[in-house]
């Protein structure tokens, strides 16, 4: 079973999309070889802001909208053969802060 959670970042114009790599917060790779196993990814810390940066490759015209989209995901990969599978997941998180720059081309 493989987890991964994180954040990505979607940059949109009308007709173009473009995905920003993400920053994976926490990975779990288990192997349970015909055994039941159990496993719990510690929570993640609140204490201190997490902080993506992200610079495009891509280049935007002057003067056009560009649409910025920033979430979390949970990604769940599971084989299973003849056996049964439960996976539960909660991610919450809530944006105070975004800044955006603009790199002369």
């Amino acid at each position: 079973m493989t987890v991964n959670i994180g954040f990505f970042v979607l940059i949109r114009q009308p007709g173009v999309e473009h995905s920003e790599p993400v920053a994976r917060l926490a990975s779990l790779h288990e192997e349970p070889f015909g055994y039941d196993i159990t496993y719990a990814l510690s929570p993640l810390s609140r204490s201190v802001p997490y902080i993506v940066q992200v610079r495009s490759s891509n280049q935007y015209e002057a003067n056009t909208d560009v649409q910025i989209l920033v979430g979390c995901y949970v990604w769940i990969l599971s084989n299973i053969n003849d056996m049964e599978t439960h996976v539960n997941a909660l991610l919450a998180w809530h944006l105070k802060k975004m800044t955006v720059g603009v790199v002369p081309g």
